[in-house]
């Protein structure tokens, strides 16, 4: 995969939309030039159908939950998926990506619409409610279209009930798709025609995308080298809107944002290293969260946080309902830990979000990423319902952790397992990959061991403030770089 280190560098851009070549540095500049604007591509004049049952909103719906209105971009990608468009929802880390989906998916179900959930990887799809890709075709793919068809002249089959589901679907999301390749999504494209004997694009279900191309790339392996890499470069990626986020609910405007968006593209300027030198070894206070690249490092920080404070600890275990596989993979992928230790003082991180507390005011809203310090636990040793772990937030105010549940769902919506537990985690330290979609409020990274692209901007923009943010070392453009045509496919279509 080759990927941008730094701003002098310049390359030819081939480019997936068949433009002259441009030097990857004016593309780059363009980016990080232009970063109010929300484009709408497509190829076409913008007219949609009538797939999602109905057009433009002049309001969008309220929720009930106390839940913060939409952006002006969120609102117009918003519109986009409800009048039948088939969407590519991106943008940088902190734009709202998750949530605005959310809000399509409830709205296009209370409509009636018949709608999948799905995700690239099984932790995304826990935490966006649904099951992966795999799981929703009913089939594992591999290899490319051509591999696909020879299965299927070889007499692969499907399940009558997968057969109904595909059928039955009309949206069809899938969170993380910038780790899924272009060969898959040709597949993808190729099985749902098959199944549902239709030859349009997709057999005609809505198309609706997420995730940042600039954050996670496709997994891939050196046996299986796909030909087309990226989601973009499939053919049956033509006609999906391009809607990038851009309002960042995340990081205020300033330095760091400005800062961020550059190292979100690899571009590192004098400037840019001035800034994130100035951050090594800053003082973020006492007990500062610290980010590591390996579960071992973050099990012995978390253990001995927990050892230097007084007292004894209670161990709460989780509720649980299912088979012990399905348990035992949803106890896997999922932030909250089945077994939870903890002790007054000790500092945490919720795993949730709570936008309200109508019956208490003493108590205040909450986002998965908050990190305080424990000051009441409950009584017993499971989560009982009314009962809470009480936090005082890092950033002021009180919050109630009460128990919430976790489903593993399989592709038409049934719950194969549940786990009930307290939404929060020791928050000595976490690992990178775990803080993906978390807004922090300070951490201490080591940048010293990226070894993919992206990877430096992943932890550098879970920090909501520069204050916030302290790195163990030196940092320069060998730790920060971004996948080359990722670059010029943002730079091309917003």
């Amino acid at each position: 995969m080759k990927g941008v280190r730094n701003v002098q560098r310049m390359q030819s851009a081939s480019g997936p939309c068949g433009d002259r070549p441009q030097p990857l540095s004016d593309l780059r500049t363009a980016l990080v030039e232009t970063p109010g604007r929300n484009v709408d591509h497509a190829g076409a004049d913008g007219a949609s159908d009538v797939r999602a049952g109905g057009g433009r909103n002049d309001e969008v719906p309220e929720t009930g939950r106390g839940e913060p209105p939409l952006s002006p971009s969120q609102r117009t990608a918003y519109d986009a998926v409800l009048s039948g468009q088939d969407v590519l929802v991106t943008g940088p880390g902190g734009t709202g990506k998750s949530f605005l989906v959310e809000r399509i998916i409830d709205e296009l179900r209370g409509r009636g619409r018949a709608v999948a959930v799905t995700a690239s990887t099984g932790v995304a799809g826990l935490n966006v409610g649904g099951s992966t890709v795999h799981s929703f075709l009913g089939t594992m793919l591999t290899g490319d279209v051509v591999q696909w068809d020879r299965d299927i002249r070889c007499g692969e089959s499907l399940h009558p009930a997968v057969r109904r589901r595909l059928r039955v679907t009309k949206t069809i999301v899938v969170d993380e798709v910038s780790m899924l390749t272009g060969d898959y999504l040709d597949m993808m494209d190729a099985h749902l025609r098959w199944v549902c004997d239709s030859s349009t694009p997709w057999a005609n279900k809505q198309m609706v995308f997420v995730g940042d191309f600039l954050q996670l790339p496709p997994v891939t392996t050196h046996e299986n080298k796909p030909a087309r890499l990226w989601a973009f470069n499939a053919d049956a990626w033509h006609g999906v809107h391009t809607h990038m986020l851009v309002e960042n609910h995340r990081q205020t405007s300033g330095p760091f944002l400005d800062h961020l968006g550059r190292i979100r593209v690899g571009v590192l300027d004098g400037a840019g290293v001035e800034f994130l030198q100035g951050r090594v070894g800053a003082d973020i206070g006492d007990a500062p969260l610290k980010l590591y690249t390996t579960n071992r490092s973050v099990d012995a920080e978390n253990a001995a946080g927990l050892r230097s404070l007084g007292g004894r600890s209670k161990i709460y275990r989780c509720r649980d309902y299912g088979s012990p596989g399905r348990l035992a993979q949803l106890k896997r992928r999922c932030l909250t830990p089945a077994v939870l230790t903890l002790r007054v003082g000790a500092k945490v991180m919720l795993t949730r979000n709570k936008y309200d507390y109508e019956e208490d005011a003493r108590y205040t809203r909450f986002v998965n990423g908050d990190r305080g310090t424990v000051v009441r636990l409950p009584d017993g040793s499971r989560p009982e319902s009314g009962e809470a772990v009480v936090v005082e937030l890092d950033s002021g105010g009180t919050v109630r952790a009460e128990s919430e549940s976790w489903d593993i769902k399989n592709a038409d919506g049934d719950v194969l397992a549940t786990m009930v537990q307290y939404p929060v985690r020791l928050a000595y330290a976490l690992t990178v990959h775990k803080s993906q979609g978390m807004s922090l409020s300070s951490a201490v990274i080591d940048l010293g061991r990226t070894f993919a692209p992206g990877q430096a901007y992943v932890a550098l923009s879970r920090l909501r403030t520069a204050e916030g943010l302290s790195l163990a070392g030196k940092v320069g453009p060998e730790q920060v770089w971004a996948d080359e045509a990722a670059v010029e496919f943002y730079a091309k279509t917003t």
